[in-house]
């Protein structure tokens, strides 16, 4: 569960609500794919326009600034411009209330490629290993959403919408 302090959202809506800065700002329908790739629709296939597209398109053109400077520098694509959002939040205490000083869940979201998302991706880390590096959204979860886009935008088909090669940092 991707939390804030008294917020608390599944994967599935995190991805969901992202995907609005994907679609001009419309809420997509849900849908379930069993092995046979039959879809299952959760709801009624209505895209409810949530956002105006022209806030969701500013949205998604100032989350490409997370990638290039801010929290996403190290998780930047040299195939994809990536545009997401890092988060860091103190683990929750299972009893007595309050956080953890010490333990964190990290996460990464984002989409690609920018101009015309096709893709969303999100990475939840819980209580990393801070004996390994340092435990921020940013820097644990963010490569491996880097990772996933670079190998599955192929996959998919998408050209890269980078002229120039980006050195990916480690």
């Amino acid at each position: 569960v991707g939390m804030g302090h008294e917020i608390g959202v599944t994967p599935l809506q995190m991805a969901r609500a992202f995907s609005v800065f994907c679609s001009g700002g419309k809420m997509p329908a849900l849908r379930l794919l069993n092995p046979d790739n039959h879809a299952k629709t959760l709801e009624p296939q209505i895209h409810h326009q949530v956002l105006d597209p022209s806030v969701a398109n500013l949205t998604r053109q100032t989350m490409r600034m997370v990638m290039t400077d801010g929290t996403g520098r190290k998780s930047q694509s040299s195939q994809y411009q990536l545009f997401g959002k890092s988060g860091t939040a103190q683990l929750p205490r299972v009893t007595g209330g309050g956080y953890h000083e010490d333990r964190y869940v990290s996460s990464f979201i984002a989409g690609a490629p920018l101009s015309s998302p096709r893709l969303v991706v999100l990475c939840v880390i819980e209580d990393p290993d801070k004996r390994r590096g340092p435990y921020y959204g940013g820097l644990v979860a963010g490569p491996v959403v880097r990772d996933v886009m670079d190998f599955a935008l192929p996959y998919l088909g998408v050209t890269s919408d980078i002229e120039s090669p980006v050195a990916m940092a480690d």
